[in-house]
């Protein structure tokens, strides 16, 4: 079973992604000022996996 120190340092693991491919992404659609940008949308996949990966976390037994 998964304890409860791994599953919290996962979840930091994971808010820091998307964090940061939070922040990557408005710094591409500002430089580029192109909403569809390859790489912006990139950063919106990486975003929407950590959301359904932390959504996943939380159903874990504690």
């Amino acid at each position: 079973m998964t304890s409860i120190t791994e599953i919290s340092e996962f979840e930091s693991r994971i808010s820091s992604m998307i964090k940061t491919n939070t922040e990557n992404m408005i710094n591409i659609v500002l430089s580029f000022g192109d909403n569809l940008h390859p790489e912006a949308l990139k950063c919106l996949e990486r975003i929407e996996t950590g959301e359904k990966m932390l959504d996943a976390v939380k159903k874990l037994p504690k």
